[in-house]
């Protein structure tokens, strides 16, 4: 793990890596999944709906961003392998958000003899499932995760 923390850091703009440690320290990283050298993480920055993923290939120093920004190591990146560095040295295999975050799922149903199609959304969180009552924008423009959590689903 060093020595991959080394390579992400000595390819990271000082920019960038100042943004990747302040997203770690905001507790915007959460381990999805690590397989054998592949670990796959989300970074959700504070005010953005949209979790970036990244995924880190340990045993080949390489890595990749959903963000596909112009810099070959971006703040995504940084904060990952960070929280990764932190999570590993406190004996967890990923790190863990203290923040809840939702997912959105699409729900599809057939009507009548199959001749419509109808979907609704709803907000997956943890054990939780809510329909979504508001639009999108709407989700996206709210000032906070609770805050949209309670407008949006009612709770």
């Amino acid at each position: 793990m060093e020595d991959f923390f080394r390579a992400v850091q000595s390819t990271c703009s000082r920019s960038a890596w100042s943004r990747g440690v302040e997203l770690a320290r905001a507790d915007a990283v959460t381990g999805e999944r690590s397989e054998d050298s592949e670990c796959v993480l989300r970074v959700t920055a504070p005010g953005n709906m949209m979790a970036r993923v990244v995924t880190l290939y340990l045993d080949d120093e390489d890595w990749e961003c959903s963000c596909h920004g112009q810099e070959d190591v971006c703040d995504h990146i940084a904060a990952a392998v960070i929280a990764l560095r932190r999570a590993r040295k406190s004996g967890q295999d990923l790190p863990k958000s203290n923040s809840e975050i939702g997912r959105l799922r699409y729900c599809f149903a057939s009507g009548a003899e199959r001749k419509s199609v109808s979907f609704s959304r709803h907000i997956v969180s943890g054990n939780r499932t809510e329909l979504l009552k508001h639009s999108l924008t709407t989700l996206a423009t709210a000032p906070s995760t609770l805050e949209i959590w309670a407008f949006c689903c009612g709770s």
